[in-house]
């Protein structure tokens, strides 16, 4: 029969921004206990209750949430390439409007929750003097700086690379996670997990059209360039869902303040500094910007909710279909065609991802469940 303690662990993996009643010192840990729940009777009670709590339409509504999550986004990604493409803004910039999408509406849901709510949002942040609220707060100030460098470093990359080919690069992120979570969270991670993380690497290395490929006597250097920024963005983000997962029964409003302050700070300072701050001079421009800023708000949302309602599993392969939006809108609204080296390697990353996606999907499962006996093949 599983401890009170497992319960505890199942309710918070289920929904990991749901305020919970834990004192301040509960809300950050680094202890091993904080990590996904390994034992067996207790992915049995996790299951269980997942059956009946998600009944006839409501089963499904975590998945629709991660779908309008990734066209959100996907649709973020095209405004800010026509930014930098049509109207001359520095990803810095843009970088700092999309953050200002996140800080403006987070403001009046951090009040609305710290004053109406049942648990105070700020609780692990104050007092400042309380015994853990400075690695509480070290831990937002870190999220908020490896979220807004990913964006920077993806939006980067649109510079030199098709949309289509940074998203499907950066969307090899799932990949990833399952390997740093075995080192940073003692996850388990097989032999499976390692194949799948060389089928991404081949499809990354294909994208960045490589001489052995295209027959050329040197690399093309812009693709390389706009391949190593959309890593870097995969790497930062990876590390960014590493740390969530260590503060993830943090307020989501707090989450939300912290990284939206942050992200305008940082691309705002680095657009003053590398001179290339930039005010929107047309009402085309104010358009896009507000457009991008309601969008990303509407995507971290609908993140936020998928996250509630939905297990990992199934959420990772959801958010595939970001990659299959970026290929659509930059034919229908850029004029690009992939080409086959482009279709290989996001064929190679998509499927890679899809089955790790599919891999935690049945670790949901429980152990005597028909269809995990079947793909065991999967867990090794």
């Amino acid at each position: 029969m599983p401890s009170n303690e497992d319960d505890n662990n199942a309710d918070a993996e289920k929904a990991p921004f749901q305020p919970q009643v834990t004192t301040a010192h509960e809300k950050f840990t680094l202890e091993a206990e904080d990590t996904l729940d390994s034992n067996p009777q207790s992915q049995k009670t996790n299951s269980k209750n997942a059956v009946v709590q998600k009944i006839g339409w409501r089963r499904y509504i975590g998945l629709v949430f991660a779908l309008f999550c990734s066209l959100f986004f996907s649709v973020t990604v095209v405004i800010a390439k026509v930014l930098q493409k049509n109207h001359d803004h520095h990803p810095f910039v843009i970088t700092m409007w999309r953050y200002g999408g996140i800080l403006v509406p987070s403001i009046p849901i951090a009040i609305y929750f710290e004053k109406w709510g049942d648990v105070r949002v700020f609780e692990t942040l104050c007092p400042i003097t309380e015994r853990g609220n400075w690695k509480n707060l070290l831990a937002y100030l870190m999220q908020g700086v490896l979220g807004c460098t990913a964006t920077v470093f993806r939006f980067v990359s649109l510079q030199y690379i098709p949309i289509a080919d940074s998203t499907v690069v950066f969307s090899a992120y799932t990949v990833v996670v399952t390997i740093l979570a075995h080192f940073c969270l003692n996850e388990q991670c097989g032999v499976v997990s390692v194949v799948l993380a060389i089928f991404t690497a081949i499809g990354v290395v294909i994208i960045a059209r490589p001489p052995l490929i295209t027959g050329e006597s040197e690399f093309n250097v812009v693709y390389l360039e706009g391949t190593m920024y959309a890593i870097a963005a995969l790497l930062c983000t990876a590390t960014f869902l590493i740390l969530m997962r260590k503060i993830r029964r943090t307020h989501f409003a707090l989450m939300m303040l912290v990284g939206g302050t942050w992200g305008v700070f940082e691309a705002g300072m680095l657009a003053v500094i590398m001179g290339v701050f930039t005010f929107p001079n047309s009402s085309t421009d104010i358009g896009l910007i507000v457009a991008l800023m309601f969008l990303t708000f509407l995507g971290q949302t609908c993140f936020v909710l998928a996250v509630k309602y939905e297990n990992a599993g199934p959420l990772a392969i959801a958010r595939t279909s970001e990659s299959i939006y970026a290929f659509l809108w930059q034919f229908l609204f850029l004029g690009i065609i992939p080409d086959t080296i482009s279709v290989t390697g996001g064929i190679l990353v998509i499927t890679a991802v899809l089955i790790t996606g599919y891999a935690k999907y049945l670790t949901s499962l429980p152990i005597d469940h028909p269809l995990r006996r079947k793909l065991f093949f999967l867990l090794k």
